[in-house]
Formats: structure tokens, C-alpha cells, sequence
């Protein structure tokens, strides 16, 4: 019985060894034409690919290793192939693919180096968006990098994002540190940065546009408070005042509007407006030529005005547009009025002014 045993398990064991030795004849051709196919789609120099393509790399080399060590020691098992094509073709694929593993392994440690280059090729082609977008790839493989950080400077400047510029001045300035050519290059960027958005400004104040002043005057102010030299003189200061004298007359406009159509809530709204803007900036007294001791009417605004009743009397500050505001007002209520009462009220009229 023991005999019997024992030769039961000789013929197992010696199929198993068979077994493991026997591989599918069929399967080597494809596998390695599959292995060129892979090779030959790697590629090496777009940068969104490298990382990636590194790891494909090290995959293909990884399974001719394992083709090496179990099939090509049985390849004698296999009369179709030809053992010498096989070899060839595995010997290429294998140089080929560690020549792409060494490559890429230097590739991308430098692909910020590659965005970064990119970015500056679009740039001067003036494709900005594009720029933005492989400069900001080449701050995220690496960051707090200068060049890359000065460009980005440059490209935000020409998409008019100048809260975004700041904030890279900020970054270059007190978190890396600049050698003397970058150095330059930031001064000379900060002082072409503050001239034109200061005559943006003040363009914007010559047309009327005093909202849109401001918030450029208020860029140009945080800019200034945050370089840690002086770039700025008190042309932005007084820039910042013009804007916010413009905002406060728009509202004394939009009311007189609002009092040309009649509609008297909208006026005594926009008249409030007035009065809460001035006190929140009572610096722009200054700029108007008056002080701060301008009288103000006290009369106040009921919380649910008659409609039907011009509102005259509202609190808001003298100034020469207000002035004459309430003039044209008190005028054409006095033309409604018969002439006895006009010649009076217009003899009187000084005591608006």
C-alpha cells in the first residue's frame, strides 16, 4: 500500500513540475508586440504627461522581467517560434524600455522647468489664458519659484486681474527670496503696475465713472500699504478722494432723477445714500473745499415719505451739485406758483446757495 502511495505521488508531483514548466505558445508573439506598441505610445516631453508616463515605464519593465524569467526558459517547449526573433524582440524592448525609465526619472523632476517654458512661449505669443494656466501647472509641481512667479506677475497684468497681481507681489516679496536680476525685474514691474492703474483711475474719475475709480484707487492703495518700499507718492491718495466724491454726487444725481420723474422715495433713498456715504468718508470734505464744519441739515427722512409731496428738506451736505439741486427744485415749484408769490420766492432764492 505504502508502494503505491509513493507512486501516486511521484506522478503527481512530476505532472505539477510539468505543468509549471509548459507555457502557451501562442501567447509570446502577441505579448510582445503588445510590449512595442506600449513602448512606442510613451512619450517624454509633454509635460501633463511625464509623471504618468513614467509609471507606464516602470510597468513594461516590470513584466519583461517576469517574461524573462518564466517564459524564455521554455521557449525550447515551443517548435513554431523562432527563438532568435524572440530574443531580438525582447532585447529591444527591454533596452528601449530602460533607456525611457532613466529619461523619464530625470523628466520629471523638472517638470515645473518644462510648464514654466511653455508658458513663456505662449506669453509672447500673447495666448495669456494659456499661459496662465501652464504657469500655474509649473507652480503646482513646484512652488515658490521666482522666474515662474514673475511671469505670472506679467500675465495676470495683461488679463487686468491686478487683486490677483498683489497678491503675487505679496508672495514674492516675504515668502522667497529674490536674487538681484529678479529683484530688478519686480521694481520695475511695481513702478509700471501703480502709474497705470493710478491714470486708469484717474481716467475713469474724467468720465464720470467714479465707482469704477474707486475700486481701482482702493487696489492701488492696498498695493501701496504692502510693498515694503515706497512706490507711491499722494497721487493715489488724492485719486482715491476724487473717486469717492464722484460716488457721493452720483447718489445726489441719481435723486435728482428720481425727483425729475416724481418719484419721491426713490429720491429721499438716494439722498439717505448721500448722507450715510459722507459720514462714513468725511476725508473727502477736504477734496470738495469744504471742511468738516459744513452744516448739514438735520431735517430727518421719514421712515414712509408722502409720495405725493416733494421731499425738499433732506439731510445731505451743501455742495455746489446739492446747491443747485435744491435750486432747480425750489425754481420749479415756485413756476407752479401764481406770479405774486414767484417774484417773492425768486427774490428770496439766494437763501438756497
Amino acid at each position: 500500500m505504502k508502494k503505491i502511495s509513493l507512486f501516486l505521488l511521484l506522478i503527481f508531483t512530476s505532472f505539477t513540475i510539468i505543468a509549471q514548466n509548459s507555457i502557451d505558445c501562442q501567447k509570446v508573439d502577441p505579448f510582445l508586440k503588445n510590449i512595442e506598441k506600449r513602448i512606442q505610445n510613451i512619450n517624454t516631453s509633454d509635460p501633463e504627461l511625464i509623471t504618468l508616463h513614467y509609471l507606464f515605464a516602470k510597468d513594461i519593465a516590470n513584466e519583461l522581467t517576469e517574461f524573462y524569467t518564466d517564459i524564455i526558459p521554455h521557449l525550447s517547449n515551443c517548435p513554431d517560434i523562432n527563438f532568435n526573433n524572440i530574443i531580438n524582440q525582447f532585447d529591444w524592448a527591454k533596452k528601449t524600455t530602460k533607456d525611457l525609465v532613466d529619461t523619464l526619472a530625470i523628466q520629471k523632476e523638472f517638470v515645473y522647468l518644462i510648464f514654466y517654458q511653455n508658458s513663456y512661449i505662449e506669453f509672447n505669443l500673447r495666448n495669456y489664458h494659456e499661459a496662465l494656466y501652464l504657469v500655474d501647472r509649473s507652480l503646482q509641481f513646484k512652488e515658490l519659484q521666482a522666474d515662474p512667479l514673475l511671469l505670472r506677475l506679467e500675465i495676470l497684468f495683461q488679463l487686468k486681474k491686478y487683486d490677483e497681481s498683489i497678491d503675487v507681489l505679496n508672495t514674492l516679496y516675504y515668502k522667497i527670496t529674490l536674487n538681484e536680476d529678479q529683484e530688478k525685474k519686480t521694481i520695475d514691474f511695481n513702478l509700471k503696475f501703480y502709474d497705470h492703474l493710478y491714470h486708469v483711475g484717474d481716467s475713469l474719475i474724467n468720465i464720470d465713472k467714479a465707482t469704477d475709480a474707486f475700486k481701482i484707487f482702493k487696489l492701488l492703495e492696498t498695493f501701496c500699504n504692502n510693498m515694503p518700499s515706497g512706490y507711491c507718492n499722494d497721487d493715489y491718495y488724492h485719486g482715491l478722494l476724487k473717486s469717492k466724491v464722484g460716488v457721493y454726487e452720483s447718489y445726489i444725481k441719481i435723486a435728482k432723477v428720481a425727483r425729475n420723474r416724481e418719484n419721491f422715495e426713490m429720491e429721499t433713498k438716494f439722498l439717505q445714500y448721500a448722507e450715510e456715504y459722507l459720514n462714513s468718508n468725511k476725508e473727502i470734505l477736504f477734496e470738495m473745499k469744504l471742511n468738516e464744519n459744513t452744516p448739514i441739515e438735520n431735517t430727518p427722512i421719514e421712515n414712509k415719505p408722502n409720495v405725493n409731496k416733494p421731499l425738499v428738506d433732506t439731510p445731505v451736505v451743501n455742495t455746489p451739485i446739492v446747491k443747485n439741486f435744491h435750486l432747480e427744485i425750489k425754481q420749479k415749484e415756485v413756476e407752479k406758483k401764481p406770479d405774486n408769490i414767484k417774484r417773492v420766492e425768486n427774490e428770496n432764492s439766494s437763501e438756497l446757495i
